[in-house]
């Protein structure tokens, strides 16, 4: 049994009075203590959208005192540094939480430098959700810093945190020193070749990948070719996502040759990629009917 503490407080700015709006804040704090400290079942906490942010963090301080909540999503609740400090605190006394989900918060560099201890220290933690924040390449190289003490981490997304290949680089220890990473997505960072080679070298040392998400990132064939290369040694590997980067023929041929030789492969995207029709066979003949080929916008100029 899990109990689920969902908290959503819209903007009611325009129409309460600020004693109003005082008085419903308050009961939000004082809701989201009395479920977390009468339960003695796993929580999940989900506090999406909301206005309410100092409310909600004032009623999540008493994390520090209850080892029940299991999951903790806090999409777009205007995470602030100093909000940032106080989850960093919270965080060492959840020995329970699986999931952290921090999505659309506009966490930057600064946030990231704050939240980074307590993340550090969620032995239990499996499941990280970043996506849409500003992370940059500076929260990259610290957030990889300590992500290699999460040994636990089965899935991590940064979609679209604006790492660029100098972020991608700083990433690369992340997937060589986590042992259970799985699930891996980087879409929507504009790393461009310069990254991705980098990123290869990581990916290479990790045995436990199956899912890798590396669409809308300015890839182009020296990319494609360090990929097919690394994921062949991975062994356990069966879904990449490349679709809306620059690889063309030669790049799709090289890695096509490196996954032949993933034997779980069972997914290749490749979508709005121009990978012309010759080249489409081969990829085909290499990679054999086990695998779902997703292809669109078929063409090559050359």
């Amino acid at each position: 049994m899990t109990t689920l503490l969902d908290i959503f407080t819209p903007d009611l700015s325009k129409h309460l009075t600020p004693e109003q709006r005082s008085t419903m804040m308050m009961g939000v704090s004082k809701h989201i203590r009395n479920t977390i400290t009468e339960n003695d079942v796993p929580v999940v906490v989900k506090a999406k959208r909301n206005t309410a942010t100092p409310e909600i963090m004032r009623g999540l301080d008493l994390l520090s005192t209850s080892a029940n909540v299991t999951k903790l999503d806090l999409e777009d609740v205007r995470v602030k540094i100093h909000d940032a400090n106080m989850l960093s605190q919270i965080l060492p006394h959840c020995p329970r939480l699986v999931s952290l989900k921090l999505t659309k918060n506009g966490i930057g560099p600064v946030a990231v430098r704050r939240l980074a201890a307590g993340l550090g220290q969620c032995a239990s933690l499996t499941h990280l959700d970043l996506g849409y924040n500003g992370i940059g390449a500076v929260g990259a190289r610290i957030l990889a810093t300590v992500l290699v003490q999460c040994s636990s981490l089965v899935y991590l997304s940064l979609h679209a945190c604006d790492i660029g290949p100098e972020g991608a680089a700083n990433l690369a220890i992340v997937p060589a020193q986590c042992p259970s990473l799985a699930h891996l997505d980087l879409s929507f960072n504009n790393m461009q070749n310069e990254g991705v080679v980098r990123l290869a070298a990581g990916l290479a040392e990790c045995a436990s990948l199956t899912h890798l998400d590396l669409s809308w990132n300015m890839i182009g064939d020296e990319g494609a070719t360090r990929l097919g290369a690394a994921l062949r040694q991975c062994a356990s590997f069966a879904d990449l996502k490349l679709n809306s980067n620059g690889i063309r023929a030669q790049g799709v041929e090289a890695l096509a040759a490196g996954l032949a030789q993933c034997p779980s492969l069972v997914s290749l995207d490749l979508r709005y990629t121009e990978v012309g029709e010759e080249a489409r066979a081969r990829l085909a003949a290499v990679l054999g009917q086990r695998v779902r080929l997703l292809l669109f916008c078929v063409h090559d100029p050359r």
